[in-house]
């Protein structure tokens, strides 16, 4: 099919998708951590380098999820948080992970081979390093931070000069641990759902290669979708030669279509195209700074106007701010600032981005429902 003959999305269309396949378009009355769980699931992985953040990013896609419910998913090993792609950590249902991590765990492991030599963590370094951490979890629910530093200090390992992240990194890309539980302002390094204990990597788990790639590839494209061949390739650190035969073999399930501001074609799930579009986008989001909104699409620019990336990502530091969403495109940021009785939410709107009452009273309904999150009153003021 040439670029010519595919059907043409709107942009309307194209971010009313988009928002579908993230599921954030208006979820379901009355849904809960359930439907938090099985969105996370869907979406294959979500962002997980804020964990406050991400925290927010889960449970803002259902109705009434609280923060202590979402912790609860991690406190029973039904999500888990590790580094899995871009070399950035991502959040993962247990099934999702288990699958996922037996194809990048390895590819991970071997793209990061010459910053761990530059640092001196030799094999026999991070032998140790395992072998000293799955012995002290075994009798232990979990470690913070701060316990596996005094413990790998304790068997005599070097620790500084970034040297204990990359450690960290390296037994989760082994598949030895994740960040499980939660206590706190901290979150634990448990031993992975999967680890058996026996010798060897955890991950070397009978999967086929190119039925992980395709697997992977259409979990990117259904919790993410409409996108293009690129975006693929930039979320998941795969080639473009691996994500084009993925998609050949995937295709009877997918349609290409154009959408304006592109001169390549968006690939979707022929099943998300054909569904009934919602009549109406939603007046507002309050997103954490790591939604996959902005950081699932190497090309933002249907719900980012290009020049607005320094507002949200200030000196491209790779902070990423919150940030208010308006019909689907990012119209500003927002901060909390908690007080004795309750936490108010502070909006700036960018320049253009005039309020009006239809706008402030959807903004009004994102700040109820942070209050649901954050079980507390919660109130909403424009700055």
């Amino acid at each position: 099919m040439t670029i010519a003959s595919m059907p043409r999305l709107r942009t309307r269309e194209l971010i009313s998708l988009r928002l579908s396949a993230l599921g954030l378009h208006r979820p379901p009355r009355g849904s809960g951590i359930e439907h938090s769980l099985a969105q996370t699931h869907r979406m294959l992985a979500v962002q997980g380098q804020d964990l406050p953040g991400t925290l927010w990013a889960i449970a803002a896609r259902s109705d009434t999820a609280t923060r202590a419910q979402v912790e609860d998913l991690f406190n029973s090993g039904q999500l888990i948080r590790t580094w899995v792609f871009r070399g950035t950590l991502h959040v993962l249902t247990r099934e999702q992970a288990v699958r996922v991590m037996s194809l990048m765990g390895p590819r991970a492991l071997k793209t990061s081979t010459r910053r761990r030599a530059d640092l001196g963590l030799t094999e026999a370094v991070i032998d140790r390093a395992r072998e000293t951490l799955i012995e002290a979890l075994r009798d232990q629910d979990g470690l913070t931070r701060a316990e596996v530093r005094q413990l790998w200090s304790h068997a005599g390992l070097a620790l500084e000069d970034g040297r204990l992240y990359h450690l960290i990194v390296t037994c989760c890309m082994h598949g030895d641990v994740v960040w499980g539980a939660i206590d706190g302002t901290d979150q634990k390094l448990s031993l992975a759902p999967w680890h058996t204990g026996s010798e060897g990597s955890a991950l070397k788990f009978p999967h086929d290669v190119d039925e992980t790639y395709d697997h992977i590839i259409r979990g990117i494209i259904a919790g993410r979708g409409p996108l293009s061949a690129e975006d693929i390739s930039y979320w998941s650190t795969f080639g473009k030669s691996v994500v084009a035969r993925s998609l050949e073999r995937l295709a009877t399930d997918l349609t290409w279509v154009t959408v304006p501001h592109s001169t390549v074609p968006f690939v979707a799930p022929t099943e998300q195209l054909d569904a009934a579009l919602p009549s109406k986008l939603p007046g507002a989001h309050l997103n954490a700074g790591f939604d996959e909104l902005l950081l699932g699409y190497r090309d933002r620019s249907p719900q980012l106007v290009p020049g607005d990336i320094d507002r949200i990502v200030p000196g491209r530091n790779g902070m990423f701010k919150a940030h208010v969403v308006r019909n689907g495109v990012v119209a500003g940021t927002w901060t909390r600032k908690d007080r004795s009785k309750d936490s108010a939410v502070l909006v700036s709107l960018f320049d253009g981005q005039a309020p009006n009452a239809a706008f402030e009273k959807a903004l009004a309904r994102q700040a109820i429902r942070y209050g649901r999150y954050l079980e507390r009153p919660v109130s909403f003021s424009l700055v």
